[in-house]
């Protein structure tokens, strides 16, 4: 009896010890398998953080600084519940001023790892964990090289240096951090830094600011990113007249000669990026003068013989230069000098004149009254070398017969006017009290061929007289609207007429023409220097240089909507854009 007890009791201490076994070797591997959940964990937070940092990156174009880290990821502990360590490239955590990011600029970082005894160079940022020691062995936040050991490897901890956590005397230690990192190039792939260059270098301008021509220019070129400070501008190819200054940007100057230029730009920045850019700069032939006449008290000129300012003006403006009398005239302030040098277009030379009339009277009543001047730049005396345009009346000259009042324009090379061309407009004046808007053109050819005269937008014309040649129309008179002043055979002109809004351009014109179906209006924006603009409603023709680019823009009536252009190239709803190189009809249709 007793044998069984003690064989029951053997059987037990055996059963408690095997128990005892178990659990020692339960709690032996519980250490090990926690220290690998809390891992796996910690390196889903890391990769979480990483993914909200490019996150703040592509929003705000810059890495976030150490303080707005805890902000800018969702779950700033590891699994051991310290906080995650944020190593960024302290470059790259603020946007330097002129710029609008700080990562897609550059090529190179300030922080290498170096990891299994490679170097990673140019890492953006790193993330790390503390790990199970609750110890970061890897680095500092302002550390440029750091080394992140294999995890095996044993070292010291450190202690009193001020970069590491537990204090004490140096304790040998396992690398246990879980450190993950972003390099440059995947930061910039991942943010879709695209460029002509690498670190993308860019010139901002997409265009040139036109100018008139003779008027001072100033603009400036722009550029962003790349690896500051860039280095000066260069270029080539500036038109006459203009400089630019290199460190700065800046362009200056004024260019005399009207024409498109292209001008090739390049902007290198320190690290070796470089861009350029070609850029037309436009300098349009603007008026050089401009009579709009809406102002008694400054009229812009001398009045003389009777010449006021007064009236309903031309196309809904105020008011207009009324040229009722005898020898009423007007002369522009700005003439260019004693000589009159402003006005002088020579015979080889492009230039148009563009001017809205009123008929009050026909002339009729010979001799002077033959015809009516608008706007001339007259020779003295015999010498009648100029240019003019002017009414004829019904009994001037041919191709004029009776009944007929038509618009001229004239260009003479010597004294009596044997060396002359004279086209005249078809269209007959036949309205009193009603605005007439007129151009000439000339191409600057010499032949008559090379003049184009409109009369209410219609632009046939007879050529009487061809014979200028090579004759210079050059002389040192004074401008003159209404009056001739000269030559003083003339000297009674009597004069019936408003005239409103002159244009002098020093170039050929073309006009632009407007049409509307249906209920609605068409304009364009005005052009620096001229009124010429469409508004039609109201006035549905304007003149520009040869070459000018204009947008009409379409704005249906109340009940009717815009469905389209036609004409001119323009087709669809949205502005239509067209370039004068030829006389242009577009068409407008609105639909209830």
């Amino acid at each position: 009896m007793k044998s069984i007890r003690g064989l029951a009791l053997v059987y037990i201490v055996m059963t408690i010890l095997f128990l005892v076994v178990i659990l020692a070797a339960a709690a032996f591997m519980a250490g090990p398998l926690s220290k690998r959940v809390k891992a796996v964990e910690t390196g889903k937070t890391l990769d979480a953080a990483i993914s909200a940092v490019i996150g703040f990156a592509a929003t705000k174009g810059r890495l976030p600084t150490t303080a707005e880290f805890v902000s800018a990821v969702r779950k700033a502990d590891d699994a051991w519940g310290n906080a995650l360590v944020f190593i960024p490239d302290a470059s790259m955590t603020t946007v330097p001023v002129g710029s609008t990011e700080a990562i897609c600029r550059l090529k190179t970082t300030g922080i290498t790892i170096t990891t299994a005894g490679a170097p990673v160079p140019n890492v953006a940022f790193l993330i790390l964990s503390r790990g199970p020691n609750l110890n970061n062995q890897t680095g500092a936040v302002a550390a440029a090289a750091i080394s992140v050991p294999d995890g095996d490897t044993v070292i010291d901890s450190y202690a009193g240096n001020g970069v590491y956590d537990i204090p004490g005397p140096a304790r040998p230690e396992v690398f246990d951090d879980i450190v993950r990192w972003v390099t440059l190039d995947d930061l910039k792939s991942r943010l879709g830094c695209s460029g002509p260059t690498q670190g993308r270098l860019k010139i901002l301008n997409n265009e040139l600011p036109s100018v008139c021509s003779g008027q001072a220019y100033n603009a400036t070129l722009y550029s962003d990113g790349g690896v500051l400070p860039c280095l000066p501008w260069s270029y080539t190819a500036l038109p006459a007249g203009l400089t630019m200054a290199p460190a700065t940007g800046v362009i200056s100057g004024s260019v005399s000669a009207p024409g498109v230029y292209p001008v090739t730009f390049t902007r290198t920045d320190s690290g070796g990026n470089t861009v350029q850019k070609i850029l037309n700069l436009n300098v349009r032939a603007c008026p050089s003068w401009m009579g709009g006449f809406d102002s008694a008290s400054s009229p812009g000129g001398t009045l003389s013989g009777g010449a006021a300012i007064g009236g309903s003006g031309a196309a809904g403006t105020a008011s207009a230069l009324a040229l009722i009398g005898v020898s009423p005239s007007f002369i522009p302030t700005d003439q260019g000098g004693a000589g009159y040098p402003k006005f002088s277009f020579e015979q080889n030379q492009a230039f148009s004149i563009t001017a809205w009339v009123k008929l009050t009277q026909f002339p009729t009543s010979p001799p002077a009254s033959f015809i009516y001047p608008f706007v001339s730049k007259p020779g003295t005396g015999a010498q009648m070398s100029g240019y003019y345009l002017e009414l004829h009346s019904s009994a001037f000259n041919p191709p004029n017969t009776s009944g007929r009042h038509r618009i001229a324009f004239r260009l003479i090379g010597d004294a009596g006017g044997s060396r002359t061309i004279t086209v005249y407009n078809t269209t007959n004046i036949t309205t009193l009290n009603a605005w007439y808007h007129v151009a000439a053109s000339y191409s600057g050819s010499g032949l008559a061929s090379g003049v184009r005269i409109y009369v209410n937008g219609a632009s046939g014309k007879t050529a009487y007289q061809d014979t200028l040649g090579a004759r210079s129309i050059i002389n040192t008179n004074p401008l003159t609207v209404g009056y001739y002043s000269a030559p003083a055979a003339w000297n009674s002109v009597y004069n019936s007429i408003y005239i409103d809004e002159v244009h002098m351009y020093g170039a050929e014109v073309r006009r632009l023409g407007a049409a509307r179906v249906g209920g609605g209006i068409v304009m364009s924006p005005s052009i620096t220097g001229t009124s010429e603009r469409i508004n039609c409603g109201t006035v549905c023709e304007a003149f520009y240089p040869k070459g000018a680019q204009v947008t009409l823009s379409a704005y249906p009536s109340p009940g009717s909507s815009f469905t389209g252009w036609s004409g001119g190239g323009c087709s669809g709803t949205g502005a239509c854009t067209v370039t004068l190189g030829d006389d242009i009809n577009v068409t407008a249709t609105f639909t209830p």
